[in-house]
């Protein structure tokens, strides 16, 4: 923080603005005090900040361990998967016909096993919104571009998007530059609504 101070970066700080609500990734997702301390800081030193919506972590339906999506997505395609996932209910999974060439329909059920709501993590209403009022900083919230109509799944756009329960991949994280350099930058942009079930 004192190196931040004395060399304030010259377009602001980014980071994360809410987390789910336990350090093992339970949610809903919630702005932690020293969060919003942080940034009070940053706004008090004339450094902007630029606050990301944390992303949908993928949790088990027990609650207390994770989905790994990029594992869930493999087994899946490869008839392993042993039926934990979220909506799975141990229905049979015979893998790709071809493999390494999923169809849209295979694509569809992967999706189906390798995801969760977005209500499981996410709150119906962005929390940084109150939180850092008055604060100098930008809201981000790229969620609509990983979740749809509430369902959060393991393969976007012919890519598998998670690397474990909560981190991007690199590939699709690519993805999503347009998006938030939008979001950093163009003032007149509305950011697209995120359905949280």
């Amino acid at each position: 923080m004192q190196y931040i101070k004395s060399n304030p970066p010259e377009l602001g700080i980014f980071m994360t603005g809410t987390r789910p609500t336990t350090i093992a990734g339970n949610g809903p997702e919630i702005v932690p005090k020293e969060y919003v301390k942080t940034v009070q800081k940053f706004t008090d030193w004339g450094i902007h900040s630029y606050l990301i919506r944390d992303n949908p972590w993928h949790m088990l339906p027990a609650g207390n361990d994770w989905l790994n999506m990029r594992t869930c997505v493999a087994e899946m395609m490869d008839g392993k998967f042993p039926g934990i996932g979220p909506t799975h209910r141990g229905k049979d999974c015979p893998g790709l016909a071809t493999p390494g060439t999923p169809t849209p329909g295979e694509v569809e059920e992967i999706n189906a096993v390798c995801g969760t709501p977005a209500g499981e993590s996410l709150r119906p209403v962005d929390p940084s919104i109150a939180a850092y009022e008055g604060l100098d900083a930008t809201l981000l919230d790229v969620t609509a571009g990983v979740c749809e109509d509430g369902w959060c799944p393991g393969i976007i756009g012919n890519m598998v998007a998670y690397r474990d329960a909560h981190h991007y991949t690199n590939v699709f994280a690519e993805t999503l530059a347009p998006e938030l350099e939008a979001q950093m930058f163009d003032p007149t942009y509305e950011v697209p609504k995120t359905v949280v079930r």
